[in-house]
């Protein structure tokens, strides 16, 4: 007795294969994010950037020298003018940016999106994002700028570290 397949049996089957191959998707991804302080990479990454956005808003600037490593390095580059470092060593990071800051009256917003894990290894990870950095200064809002963050962080005992930082934006900040 030969048996015919339906079209139940052949959608029943191909359900299954691509509940089989789902799964083993993410068994694989999975197995790349290990969850160290309870978080993914990928929420590793992002809470690293949002972080670092919370800092910049407030003007901490000892709260955005905790992101970074002792031997961290930031570059900014601004479409059609000079690029802005590098700047080597977490106090040399910080004496920038608190600078940079110092002379500002209005209320920035750094908008962070789109993050992207792009690499991991055992000790470090590389992630790109998108800045929108909105400016609210007498009543008007505006936008300022955009740009895209690259980092490199590195695992520390307290969490991931910002070790590179490249910020390149595509008008003055």
């Amino acid at each position: 007795m030969t048996t015919s397949r339906t079209d139940y049996d052949i959608t029943k089957e191909a359900k299954e294969r691509g509940e089989k191959e789902a799964k083993e998707k993410e068994a694989s991804v999975v197995s790349l994010r290990p969850r160290k302080y309870g978080m993914s990479y990928y929420e590793a990454a992002s809470q690293l950037f949002a972080d670092y956005a919370w800092y910049i808003d407030l003007r901490d600037v000892d709260g955005i020298g905790s992101l970074y490593s002792d031997d961290a390095e930031m570059t900014i580059e601004i479409a059609g003018a000079q690029t802005a470092g590098p700047f080597s060593g977490r106090a040399t990071i910080m004496a920038f940016i608190g600078s940079a800051m110092s002379g500002l009256t209005d209320q920035r917003r750094h908008v962070i999106t789109n993050v992207r894990v792009e690499s991991v290894s055992e000790d470090e990870l590389t992630a790109t994002a998108f800045l929108t950095l909105v400016i609210i200064e007498g009543g008007e809002l505006r936008v300022q700028t955009t740009g895209v963050y690259r980092l490199l962080a590195v695992r520390s005992p307290d969490g991931l570290r910002i070790r590179r930082m490249h910020l390149s934006l595509d008008r003055p900040y």
